[in-house]
């Protein structure tokens, strides 16, 4: 099919203003995502390809502004751990389920790894990479330059997860009690007895296959 000159034209100012990644990024994806410090790299292939073809697709995005942009990646159905003592014993660790990309005045410039209530901080707006990829694609027609008012309304109905001191309880009834599963900690305990706690995957192994599922399933959302 043969492009328009509009369609060539805005393909070459793409690249001119696409974000740029710094090199803390480029160092902060090796170690958390490639490097052999991390559990990431024992995620599935499937997954990996996501988040990586993600950070790619921001590349080709031209931020405006200078606000501080939370772009969230990936909400794993794993926690991934980073963590790395060096040889004068500085600790660096990080984890979580979720992988954030951080834009500031169009540079990518951080890459993080974060729990449902540990959301970026001093990020202005925050987005999803599927809301992103959705409006560039469908609503822009793959124009990459966002201007402010697009930024607005991606933030419109937005709901990456309840952000709230008090996490929404996951119950599921088993014979008429009901149980919290803590998909966090991957912990299953009564709602009337949060002393004894057991680890989901040994307690599911008890249990008949319709209850596996439910229980489970608010693992992998």
């Amino acid at each position: 099919m043969v492009k328009s000159i509009r369609q060539i034209i805005r393909e070459e100012l793409n690249k001119v203003f696409e974000a740029f990644p710094t090199a803390h990024f480029n160092e902060r994806v090796i170690d958390r995502l490639k490097g052999d410090y991390t559990n990431f790299t024992n995620e599935s292939p499937h997954l990996q390809k996501i988040v990586f073809d993600s950070i790619e697709f921001l590349k080709k995005v031209n931020f405006p502004g200078q606000d501080n942009i939370g772009i969230l990646l990936l909400k794993g159905p794993n926690k991934y751990i980073y963590h790395h003592v060096d040889n004068r014993g500085n600790v660096e660790h990080s984890e979580g389920r979720f992988i954030w990309a951080i834009i500031r005045a169009n540079d990518i410039e951080t890459l993080m790894l974060r729990n449902i209530n540990d959301v970026p901080k001093n990020t202005q707006i925050r987005l999803t990479i599927d809301k992103l990829k959705n409006y560039v694609v469908n609503d822009k027609h793959l124009d990459y330059n966002l201007t402010e008012k697009d930024l607005r309304k991606l933030q419109l109905n937005l709901k990456i997860e309840p952000i709230s001191n008090k996490p929404k309880e996951n119950i599921v009834v088993i014979n008429g009690v009901k149980w919290v599963v803590d998909d966090v900690e991957e912990e299953i305990y009564k709602k009337n007895n949060q002393n004894i706690k057991y680890n989901i995957y040994d307690f599911v192994e008890t249990a008949d296959e319709k209850l596996q599922d439910e229980i489970l399933s608010f693992l992998i959302k």
